[in-house]
């Protein structure tokens, strides 16, 4: 290969790789533009989830407001006929959660643990009383005093070798 088609071929490399450059720069512009379209298709679509969270939770406020707020409210009749029609059924769901819920456990072992909190709790403010007063009588009494005071010295004597 001569000088010449080497010279040759280095510029076609070069055509080449300021081509390949070129499609490069292309490419990656084209990409950052369809990265935006899909960030503003994702923030879309967030704020549309956002809005229909907003609408949904305004209709329940409204239903709730209406059935527990208004005086004579229309609706109210309504539900109460559609519970009472469907009286059964909702027994039923109530009392396989409570069925669920029991067998579980979880609820048996709750109750069990905050209602022996609770008796411990009365327990000790009912006693404290009495225990405070006791205290009271004894921190009076020279003779308990004294026969404290001894134990104190034997236990300390037997700790420390009898000096």
């Amino acid at each position: 290969m001569t000088k010449a088609e080497m010279e040759q071929e280095i510029a076609k490399f070069k055509g080449l790789a300021e081509s390949l450059s070129k499609k490069s720069n292309e490419m990656e512009a084209i990409a950052q533009t369809k990265v935006k379209e899909i960030e503003l298709n994702a923030m879309g679509a967030v704020v549309l989830e956002e809005i229909n969270r907003n609408v949904m939770t305004g209709v329940k406020y409204s239903v709730i407001n209406a059935l527990t707020s208004s005086y004579n409210s229309p609706i109210l009749p309504m539900v109460a006929k559609v519970v009472m029609s469907r009286e059964e059924e909702i027994k039923t769901a109530i009392n396989e959660a409570f069925d669920f819920v029991l067998k579980k456990g979880d609820l048996v072992d709750a109750l069990k643990s905050e209602l022996s909190k609770k008796l411990a709790r009365e327990l000790i403010n009912t006693v404290s009383g009495s225990i405070e007063k006791g205290i009271t009588l004894c921190k009076q009494d020279p003779l308990f005093k004294s026969k404290v005071i001894v134990k104190i010295n034997e236990i300390l004597d037997s700790e420390h070798g009898g000096k």
